[in-house]
């Protein structure tokens, strides 16, 4: 499984690769981007072949969605997901699931 965490989250690099130990310990590949964008391209590219996206405020709209056809899960590290082209995941006939960790299943 992919894991891409596509924004910075505030705390230091040592910190994500730390908490990133375990997803990698566990086969899985993980990846981050420390520089922010809301250009849809890049957050396209950024997220082939994820299985898992990880985003706090940063938009990631509807032709992300669609264009990231391993996409599973949306975890959003932020309050509210209006920030999400949730629509996109309803059309692959997934809605989203709401918890204390926010998360959009597509």
């Amino acid at each position: 499984m992919k894991v891409v965490l596509l924004e910075p989250l505030g705390v230091s690099e040592a910190t994500i690769r730390e908490l990133a130990a375990p997803i990698e310990a566990a086969g899985h590949e993980f990846a981050y981007y420390d520089e922010k964008t809301a250009d849809a391209a890049e957050l396209a590219r950024r997220s082939a072949g994820a299985e898992v996206v990880m985003i706090a405020n940063n938009p990631y709209p509807a032709e992300v969605v669609r264009a990231a056809d391993a996409l599973k899960m949306i975890a959003v590290a932020f309050t509210g997901i209006d920030h999400v082209g949730l629509d996109a995941c309803r059309e692959r006939g997934r809605g989203h699931r709401a918890g204390v960790a926010r998360a959009a299943a597509c």
